[in-house]
């Protein structure tokens, strides 16, 4: 009994290897769209914090505690959109539902802040938290408004496709490839 596999016969070295998972092109979509929100959510609160408090993250001793409560909030904003699922691949270029996935997770995640502010009484001005959730929100729309655009043009070129099963008679599954 010999412990070393024989190769099988019936492959041959040039025989295309199943595909597991996502396509490439939407793991490399999905990662842009994690750059994109982190960037657009990194603004907002930044700016947030810089309109609401005149202080950026390296001045000053009092925006010490602004900029830790900035950090909490993008963490907080970031992972409820991971939460909320806004970049799954299922939802990706087509239809509301990434829209509406992008805007529950970011009301979510001023609510949670807001109950802990009023519960644990954190002084965490309620202007920071307005100027920042409608900045955030429109740029969050706008980011993946562009992205869909950039999707379109690119399977217009045959490109950023999907594998569909169809199941039907001929003529209806002939319309549908069509």
């Amino acid at each position: 009994m010999s412990l070393v596999r024989e190769p099988d016969d019936t492959s041959s070295p040039t025989s295309p290897t199943p595909i597991v998972g996502r396509p490439r092109w939407e793991r490399q979509y999905t990662f842009y769209l994690l750059v994109t929100d982190t960037i657009v959510v990194l603004g907002a609160v930044f700016l947030a914090q810089y309109v609401r408090f005149g202080s950026t993250p390296t001045t000053g001793l009092m925006s010490r505690y602004d900029t830790v409560c900035s950090v909490a909030l993008v963490i907080i904003w970031l992972s409820a959109l991971a939460g909320f699922r806004a970049r799954s691949p299922r939802y990706l270029g087509a239809g509301i539902e990434e829209y509406r996935r992008l805007v529950a997770a970011s009301f979510w995640s001023f609510g949670a802040v807001a109950m802990c502010e009023l519960l644990i009484k954190l002084s965490v001005s309620r202007g920071y938290l307005a100027v920042a959730l409608p900045i955030g929100v429109i740029g969050l729309v706008l980011s993946r408004l562009q992205w869909r655009k950039y999707v379109t043009r690119q399977r217009a070129r045959g490109n950023y496709q999907t594998s569909v099963l169809a199941i039907g008679d001929r003529a209806g599954v002939s319309n549908l490839a069509s």
